[in-house]
């Protein structure tokens, strides 16, 4: 019985000459910013290989399904903690949209008045402070 190219060095897979012993290894393989699809398609040279290649894909996202869920497991009290720290956050925003709003309505309201006369005759004496009411 002949070993198929994809199942080398005791497990390994084998990508376009590359062999790998994790599927760490060959997810990053794939994520490579030089992959190119199309060339490594071509590198496939009977349906055989396609055929095996489409099911070594499907293990690798079912690979990379289950570490998605190990992390999402493993961080779970993070991820919550971060939900409520947003909701805060959200809150928060909020009321500074409340409150810009509402000082964008006064100073509407300012602009709208009337100018003040030029002079104001003050009373010099309502300015001084007062030891004692009675005085």
């Amino acid at each position: 019985m002949r070993k198929s190219k994809a199942k080398l060095d005791g497990g390994a897979r084998r990508r376009g000459g590359h062999s790998f012993s994790r599927m760490d290894e060959a997810v990053q393989w794939f994520e490579r910013e030089d992959f190119e699809p199309a060339e490594y398609i071509g590198l496939l040279q009977s349906e055989k290989e396609l055929g095996q290649a489409r099911n070594e894909l499907a293990h690798l996202n079912e690979h990379c399904k289950q570490e998605v869920q190990k992390v999402v497991h493993n961080h779970h009290k993070d991820f919550l903690e971060a939900s409520r720290d947003i909701q805060d956050v959200e809150a928060l925003v909020d009321e500074l949209r409340n409150y810009v709003s509402g000082s964008a309505a006064v100073v509407a309201s300012l602009v709208d008045l009337p100018p003040l006369p030029k002079q104001i005759s003050i009373n010099p004496q309502l300015l001084q402070p007062t030891a004692a009411l009675g005085e």
